[in-house]
């Protein structure tokens, strides 16, 4: 039968059953075909066997390596009773999902050595992962600082696994292009006025969030009211990088010339008449 026991001859034989311990290992890495199958403990029989792993002939070996996921019906037989053959297990090997991420810059501000490389959905593998820079050291933190403008190499590897890599590609951190803006002016309507204006348009690059100063702080408006003749140096930053100070140049808010007049008058040449006079001409 297909255990092959017990069995009964003209002489007093008795067969032990066929039996044996499957051990098997599912494949480390997508795509590795690493899987094994281990028999061991075996017994009952001749003590001789073969053993048959699906897609393998009848073979002496009980170990079998470099498997690729499925199923595998795993048998035994006696090597001298080649008819008796025992079914021991039906094995799934499976593999994990392959390893993938994604590495996403944030460019240098002006500062030129603050770019950043984060690791955002990482996935696949046994769920742990470490990452490396250019070949640099493995670690656990999916977060590089520090970085200067230029081109990165990101890979990730299993944890639990750390033959098994995967190469996110090269990153480019960029110097971003300087902040910059238009200034315009309205100058005093009055001799000794402060109604005198700067407005800034036209701003752009950088994370697209200024702040400006003329000489009395840093300001998000961009029109500067009530200001009296005089020079004024304008600058502008990124809001969201403080560091980056882009100068605009120097502005001149103007006044007109004070109002003159020559005055002359004549006075009335007896009590009581009424010919005296002003006379008020513009200056030459």
């Amino acid at each position: 039968g297909p255990g092959c026991a017990p069995a009964s001859h003209s002489v007093n034989l008795f067969i032990i059953k066929l039996d044996a311990s499957v051990s098997y290992s599912d494949v480390t890495c997508y795509g590795a075909n690493d899987g094994t199958i281990i028999i061991t403990d075996f017994a009952g029989g001749s003590g001789n066997y073969e053993y048959r792993v699906d897609g393998f002939g009848w073979q002496s070996k009980s170990q079998y390596k470099n498997l690729a996921p499925g199923v595998y019906n795993v048998e035994m037989r006696d090597l001298l009773i080649p008819v008796c053959v025992r079914e021991l297990a039906n094995i799934t090997i499976i593999q994990p999902d392959p390893l993938c991420a994604t590495a996403e810059p944030q460019d240098a501000t002006c500062l030129g050595n603050d770019g950043t490389i984060s690791i955002i959905n990482p996935d696949g593998g046994s769920g742990s992962y470490e990452y490396s820079m250019n070949g640099g050291v493995w670690t656990t933190s999916g977060y590089f600082t520090g970085l200067v403008p230029g081109n990165y190499q990101i890979e990730m590897r299993d944890l639990n696994v750390i033959d098994c890599k995967k190469d996110l590609g090269f990153v480019t951190i960029a110097m971003p292009i300087p902040v910059t803006a238009k200034v315009d002016k309205k100058d005093v309507t009055c001799y000794s006025g402060s109604d005198g204006q700067i407005i800034i348009t036209d701003a752009k690059n950088g994370s697209g969030v200024y702040e400006f100063n003329i000489g009395a702080g840093w300001s998000s408006q961009v029109v500067f009211n009530d200001l009296t003749a005089g020079t004024y140096s304008v600058q502008m930053r990124d809001f969201n990088a403080k560091a980056c100070v882009q100068d605009l140049g120097t502005v001149t808010v103007g006044e007109p010339a004070p109002l003159s007049a020559i005055l002359s008058y004549k006075d009335i040449s007896c009590y009581g008449a009424k010919d005296g006079s002003i006379t008020i001409q513009s200056p030459e």
